[in-house]
């Protein structure tokens, strides 16, 4: 157990490495910081001040060694956009992703699960068959795509739904959360909904498949033959 322990560890030490060196990479090759933080008629020397105060002057090796320093004493770095710690703005904005997720998964299940179950107990009917096909709609559609369909048509056409921002927020504890305040949850409808589609349409799809396999078992047959009601054997037995 314990090389077991030991070996996945070291695993994750590796990918965790890999994974780093190829954001950092990645982050310096996409583009400087540096013209995010200089104005545009800025002078060389401005320039170079500047590159030389977040250390990007020094070789990619040697940034590298310091950004790795810097994460094993629990420092990310700042933001070159908000000039503020990089943890304290996840921290601060970690609420609204968590409330987010959180509706979206609620979705997800309320939705997928009642409908894959459906599906997979009739799957010659032709809701059944509708359901699928629109499952199949719901993987292919990019999220990006649907999510801006959604704001044009609910929030620029119908004006029913807010495209961006968080609203109001009331302290739940110590975190501050949108959906428990006045109006708040006008604003989480649009990105969960996006969030929520593909997702519940591989769920259903894999609820459905599970079902399909499960119907056929000599358990179901049997609690049919014992005279066990349709609901009780999807929900009971078979969606388990």
């Amino acid at each position: 157990m314990i090389k077991y322990v030991v070996k996945r560890f070291v695993q994750m030490i590796v990918v965790l490495f890999i994974v780093s060196l190829l954001v950092f990479l990645l982050t310096n090759f996409i583009g400087d910081p540096v013209d995010m933080l200089v104005p545009e008629n800025a002078t060389l020397e401005q320039i170079e001040s500047a590159r030389a105060r977040l250390g990007l002057d020094k070789p990619l090796p040697v940034q590298y060694g310091i950004f790795i320093r810097d994460v094993l004493h629990g420092n990310f770095g700042k933001s070159y956009t908000y000039g503020k710690p990089a943890m304290d703005l996840i921290f601060e904005r970690m609420p609204a992703t968590l409330e987010l997720v959180a509706v979206a998964a609620c979705l997800v299940l309320c939705i997928a699960i009642p409908l894959g179950v459906y599906a997979g107990a009739y799957p010659k009917r032709a809701s059944s068959k509708l359901i699928m096909s629109g499952s199949i709609l719901g993987i292919s559609l990019p999220s990006f795509w649907v999510g801006m369909m959604m704001i044009y048509i609910f929030a620029v056409v119908l004006r029913l739904l807010p495209a961006s921002g968080r609203g109001n927020t009331v302290m739940v504890g110590n975190v501050a959360l949108s959906i428990f305040a006045p109006g708040g949850i006008r604003y989480v409808i649009l990105p969960a909904i996006t969030l929520a589609l593909t997702n519940v349409a591989t769920m259903l799809r894999l609820t459905r498949s599970g079902i399909l396999e499960n119907m056929r078992q000599d358990y179901i047959k049997f609690a049919r033959a014992k005279g066990v009601p349709a609901k009780s054997i999807l929900f009971g037995h078979a969606l388990k």
